[in-house]
């Protein structure tokens, strides 16, 4: 009976201290439980083994602490998904990352201007132009460059082509104007040629190395003959000398052009011409002093070069005559090998008489011009007069011209 009341008491102290220890702090394992042993129960080890594995001891936990979760494992915990009220909160808290700036690696050319912009090229075409200049001169070179601008003026190898056109512009004077020569061949270089189209039957305005060679066959008996040689001192520098049938005869000429403007920027020459010439039969001397403008401009990709020039012809005859000179030409180029022109020469005397007393012989000009090659230029046309008085040297002409430039 005693042994029944020692166990019964043990098993009510052991579940009062397990309920305590509930209460302030999760429960230690059963094995730290202390047990009263005294010489009456030291050998009833096994009886209370029995009843401590019947006890359910996690009876006692707290039911907060099994769903009690840290803030900070919350936080943390890719798992768990907030609720459509907490994404509010966590945007405001959790700014959004702002757009990164994209790098482009194109050049600024090309950022500037679209692939399909007009008057654009592209790498096929700036490869096919490279290849058709292949065999092509430095002058011809850059006639084509400068068309390929004029109909591509967006071209995204603008500044590799206009590079080019100056190492040809410089070689070019280089080659034409030696930098040793007494002259000052240095002064302007780097300079290309203009390459302005000479007129038939009025005064080249552009000072170059040429040999020329032409005839005008008029009727019903009118004949002029002309070879003329003029030598390119420096660029927008040259003299001459020559024989040419003129209206009033056989002559021997000779004279000095002189550009006072000569620019390939912007195409543009302004040239003074000073010629003598002497009339063999009858002879007596004659100055020929005029002024010429000429201005290219691009029409259709291919140039249009325009002259105008005017002068006087101061003839020492035995009585002194004076007579006024003015003409002008068009010339088109529209291919790399052939030309076009239109021309009119204006040969007048006494201009302040009184109306229908001046005299004048009038005539106007057309052809074409072959390349034959890059320096060799032939040249095909026909003139006629289109107002007379007094005088009447042909009722109509065949012309022919050959240049070749040295």
């Amino acid at each position: 009976m005693s042994r029944t009341i020692e166990l019964i008491a043990s098993t009510a102290l052991a579940f009062t201290l397990s309920a305590a220890d509930a209460i302030a702090a999760p429960p230690p394992p059963v094995s730290d439980i202390a047990v009263a042993d005294d010489d009456e129960t030291s050998g009833d080890d096994d009886d209370f083994d029995i009843i401590n594995q019947e006890l359910d001891l996690d009876f006692f936990k707290d039911d907060e602490e099994e769903d009690f979760i840290p803030t900070q494992r919350l936080q943390s915990n890719d798992e768990l998904e907030p609720d459509s009220g907490d994404e509010q909160i966590i945007d405001e808290l959790v700014p959004e990352p702002e757009p990164q700036e994209e790098i482009n690696f194109l050049d600024d050319e090309e950022e500037e201007i679209s692939i399909n912009a007009p008057g654009q090229d592209n790498a096929q075409l700036y490869r096919d132009q490279m290849d058709s200049m292949k065999h092509l001169g430095p002058d011809e070179e850059i006639i084509a460059w400068e068309r390929y601008l004029d109909r591509y003026p967006n071209s995204i190898f603008k500044d590799r082509i206009q590079s080019r056109i100056e190492e040809l512009s410089t070689g070019l004077y280089d080659e034409r104007v030696p930098q040793s020569t007494s002259f000052g061949g240095g002064a302007g270089a780097g300079h290309a040629e203009l390459d302005f189209a000479a007129p038939v039957l009025l005064e080249s305005i552009d000072p170059r190395d040429r040999l020329r060679a032409s005839f005008e066959i008029g009727f019903p008996e009118y004949l002029n003959l002309m070879v003329d040689y003029e030598a390119q001192l420096m660029r927008y520098w040259s003299v001459h000398g020559g024989i040419r049938h003129r209206y009033t005869g056989w002559n021997i000429e000779t004279g000095t052009h002189y550009s006072l403007i000569k620019s390939a920027r912007t195409n543009t020459l302004l040239t003074l011409m000073g010629d003598v010439h002497f009339n063999t039969n009858p002879f007596y001397p004659s100055l020929r002093p005029q002024l010429a403008f000429g201005q290219r401009a691009m029409v259709g990709g291919n140039p249009l070069d325009m002259q105008l020039q005017a002068g006087v012809d101061l003839m020492f005859q035995s009585e002194f005559s004076l007579v006024y000179l003015a003409g002008g030409n068009l010339s088109y180029q529209a291919s790399e090998k052939v030309r076009f022109f239109l021309e009119t020469s204006l040969y007048m005397k006494h201009l302040g008489w009184e109306e229908g007393s001046s005299f004048r012989f009038n005539i106007i000009s057309f052809g074409i011009s072959f390349f034959v090659h890059k320096d060799m230029l032939a040249t095909l046309g026909a003139s006629a007069p289109y107002t007379t008085n007094y005088w009447g040297y042909h009722y109509g002409s065949i012309i022919g011209d050959y240049s070749y430039y040295l």
